[in-house]
Formats: structure tokens, sequence, C-alpha cells
């Protein structure tokens, strides 16, 4: 995805949605609300943002989180270990878990894909630092000395956004109320700043009623002719493509054996394949349909959204502590992806892990695996009849 940090100048004029730290800090990883904001961003009509003030506090608080709560893990998995009748380092069965600098790189890139982060000026840095000094809002005094530049310098970065163009209206949402204002409304100073510069800007304290204003959510039927024409058209089957060897290729993955020698040819699952090189995929189904309805209610751009089952084909390497990487094998796994098909666009608004097949997949990954086989000069024995019989 292209770099989100650029001038706002060179925006088109469309409401804009800014979010304070608070706000985004609430929402969960695997929050519903990012693939909404992927919506938005792939119609056109809304704009949702985060001034890169907000993206710093962001970073600095899931940096803080994940260190303590993994400081505390490992010190923990410590102490349980000495207490184990083996004599060998307790790293050697530590879970494979993030490191910190893994988990900032994941939440940024959550970030910066979802939302536009609007650049922190140098102006707006300066004037953070002033008002904090002379304890004007959002600033305020603390005892015997001050606190609030980062929340001046965000607020300057809202006014600077929504001088862009007067005439579109901005969103600021924050739940700040002690910084901000109390019940929806703005201090009156900082209400005042607003109505001299001639623009336009909403303070909501609710993330849901500020999305409300751009967007809308309405059911969709799984066996929709518009959806199911999607989903298995060529040009999706490429992206799919496309997205599972740009994240997937050369990683560690988990995935099953394909053994065609046996009745059950994934019986045996292996959690660290290595090197992978993808070979095949299929879709196998998709479920939990959605179409959002982007934009003003007389003019809607809608937004398809469907979770669809993968099946990847390709060869890896067998990964053990003892035994390095060995040769490379056949293997396969199922992964769901949540789908968006925007006006002309496809993107994956989020992926799952490599998981088994299910039952009723397992015809079908079987079919890809005497394909798979079959094409890289691998045996296929009796169960080639079999899929003949399929």
């Amino acid at each position: 995805m292209a770099d989100l940090r650029h001038n706002p100048f060179q925006e088109p004029c469309v409401p804009t949605l800014i979010l304070d730290t608070c706000v985004v800090t609430a929402l969960p990883w695997n929050s519903t609300v990012w693939e909404l904001f992927r919506a938005v961003r792939a119609a056109g009509t809304g704009r949702i943002a985060i001034p890169e003030m907000v993206l710093i506090e962001l970073l600095a608080q899931r940096g803080r989180e994940y260190s303590s709560a993994l400081d505390k893990a490992t010190a923990a998995h410590r102490a349980l270990w000495k207490l184990q009748f083996v004599d060998i380092d307790a790293t050697h069965v530590w879970p494979a878990v993030y490191s910190p600098e893994d988990s900032l790189q994941k939440w940024e890139a959550i970030y910066r894909q979802t939302m536009e982060v609007l650049p922190l000026t140098r102006e707006a840095a300066v004037e953070g630092l002033r008002r904090e000094a002379h304890r004007l809002r959002p600033a305020r005094a603390s005892g015997k000395t001050a606190t609030g530049s980062r929340d001046a310098a965000i607020w300057m970065t809202v006014l600077e956004q929504a001088k862009v163009d007067p005439t579109w209206p901005v969103y600021f949402v924050s739940s700040n109320v002690n910084d901000f204002g109390p019940n929806g409304k703005l201090y009156p100073d900082m209400a005042d700043e607003v109505n001299v510069a001639g623009v336009s800007i909403e303070y909501l304290t609710d993330l849901d009623e500020a999305l409300s204003r751009i967007s809308r959510r309405e059911d969709l039927a799984h066996d929709d002719e518009g959806l199911a024409e999607r989903v298995t058209a060529a040009t999706t089957t490429q992206a799919l493509w496309s997205f599972i060897v740009e994240s997937m290729e050369g990683q560690q993955v988990a995935g099953a054996v394909v053994d065609l020698d046996d009745e059950a040819p994934f019986a045996e699952w292996e959690s660290a394949w290595s090197e992978l090189k993808v070979r095949m995929i299929e879709v196998a189904s998709w479920s939990s349909a959605a179409s959002y309805a982007v934009g003003p209610a007389d003019s809607p751009v809608r937004t398809l959204a469907a979770t669809v089952s993968i099946l990847v084909g390709g060869e890896a390497r067998r990964w053990t502590r003892r035994m390095g990487s060995g040769d490379l094998e056949p293997a396969a796994f199922a992964i769901d992806l949540r789908l968006l098909f925007g006006p002309g666009s496809i993107s994956v608004a989020s992926a799952g892990e490599p998981r088994s097949f299910t039952a009723a997949e397992d015809d079908a990954a079987t079919a890809m695996a005497v394909r798979l086989c079959a094409g890289h000069g691998y045996s296929v024995p009796r169960l080639l009849q079999h899929q003949e019989e399929l």
C-alpha cells in the first residue's frame, strides 16, 4: 500500500473523521471497525485520519503494554521452569510470540493501512509547546507545572486540516472530555478558534456516532448473485494469488504434509514449514457477507465485504530445532481472508492463520494435492484413481 504520510493539502475535498488517541486505543486488532475504515477508504467518499502525534502516542502505548506483559510472562516462565525435572535451557520451549519490535510493526501496519496519517507540522508542534507554557487549552495547569502539549499539537493539526477546504466538514472524535470539552461541546475558547478560522469542525465523543455520518452497513444474503460473481471472478483469484504470494512466499508457516500414499493425505500437521513456495490456490467457499453503503444517503458508493476460505498448495521445508530445514516437500493449508470489493478494486481487510482443512473442504483439497504433486514431479499413487472417481 502506498505511503500514507503525505501533504493534507493534496487530498480531495470530502468529509473527514480525525480520531484522537483514546478512541483508537480502545479498538482491538480484530475489531470489525478496521474493516469499515478500509471500506470508507476504498470508496473514496470520506477520509478517516489520525494526526501524526496520535500515531506516536499509539505506538508508545502499545509498546509499553506489550513489553510489560512479555516481561511478566518471561519471569513466570523461568520461575516455572526451575521446578521442572529437566536440565535444558527454558528458552528452548518458550512459546513463539512476537518480539516487541514485531508487535509494533504489525500495529503500525494496521494504523497506516486503515487511516491516513496527517503530518505534524513544525507550526503545530511549536504552538503545542507554547500553549502548554501559557496554560492555554487544550493544554492546562497541573499543580505547579503544566501538561497537554501533545493534545495541543493534535488540536492544531485538526485546525490545519479543517482549513484545507472550509466548505467540507471535519469531525474530531475524542473521549478526552477533560481536555477538549464535556457533553460533546468544545470549551468556549476552542469553539471561538473554530469560528474565527471560519471552518467546520464538529466535536464528537462517540466513534459509532461519528462513523454514522459517513457510512452505514447493510446485510447481504450469502446467495446474492452480485457477491457470488465478484468472489468467483478471475480478477479476484488474481488478487488472492498476489496477496498469498506477497505475504507468505518464503515465510515460515503451518501446514499439512501432503502424503498421497496414506488414506488420509493431510493427516500430519506441521507447525513450522519454512521457505514456502506457493504453487496453487483455490477458492473453497465464502460466508459472513455484508454490504457497506458509504457516502451521502442520496449517492452511496457500495463496497461488498465477504469472508473467503482459500486452499493453498505449495512446497516448503520442514523445520525442527534439532535437524534444521529439510528437503522441499508438498504442503497445503487453508486460510480465511476478509475481502473488500470496492468500485473497481479488491483488497484484503484481514487474514486468519493457516489452518487444517474442514470435512467439507477435504475433496477439493485432495484434488488440489493431486494436481500439485503431478505438476511438480512427486509420485501420485492410487489416490489419483480415487480422485478420478471424485
